[in-house]
């Protein structure tokens, strides 16, 4: 898993690193448009009329970053009981990720009655791990995290998953239990996760 999670890192840190040339230079060619509309698209972001404007580029590059490999690795533990939930053998799901069209997943045995959700159903490792990726830089439910993230960079800080999972409030109807627990995992797993 460790090896996906760095892949699209690696993938965030050069885009990230784009956008802030892009917003230095305020020219682009037709590439560079590209680029933009892609980064628009992928992380629900509409580009004004006009063009990016500095407002814009302040939120992209609050979504077009980095999540620290223990946060994500942690989550995937968790949620997934070790790789060894249903979802994750049965549909390379490790972060319990929800869909919402029928048909999209597995039905959970637990189910609420009347609720529709399932749970995605993903073609490898790789495909659950980016969904996850974009699940937090995109989403509302999880602009808390992306809010620390900016603040760590803006004060030079290391990006902490301990302190980005502080962001993790809505992730789970457990709320500040649920943070608690990953924050504890992420401690007490250390060592484990900055292995190569």
């Amino acid at each position: 898993m460790k090896p996906g999670v760095d892949y699209i890192n690696e993938l965030l840190v050069s885009a990230h690193n784009r956008l802030i040339a892009l917003e230095k230079s305020g020219s682009m060619n037709e590439d560079d448009k590209q680029f933009l509309s892609r980064v628009s698209e992928l992380f629900n972001h509409p580009l004004p009329e006009n063009g990016p404007d500095k407002a814009w580029y302040k939120e992209a590059l609050k979504r077009v970053d980095v999540i620290p490999a223990d946060l994500v690795l942690t989550q995937a533990a968790k949620e997934s009981g070790w790789g060894t939930s249903r979802f994750a053998r049965e549909g390379n799901n490790y972060f319990g990720q929800w869909c919402y069209t029928a048909g999209c997943g597995l039905v959970p045995g637990a189910r609420t009655e009347g609720m529709t959700h399932e749970v995605a159903v993903f073609d490898d490792a790789y495909q659950s791990i980016r969904a996850y990726f974009l699940n937090v830089n995109r989403n509302r439910a999880y602009a808390g995290l992306r809010d620390i993230r900016s603040q760590l960079r803006k004060s030079n800080q290391p990006l902490s998953g301990e302190a980005l999972a502080n962001g993790l409030i809505s992730y789970s109807e457990r709320g500040q239990a649920y943070v608690d627990e990953v924050q504890g995992m992420i401690r007490y797993n250390e060592n484990y996760w900055s292995q190569g």
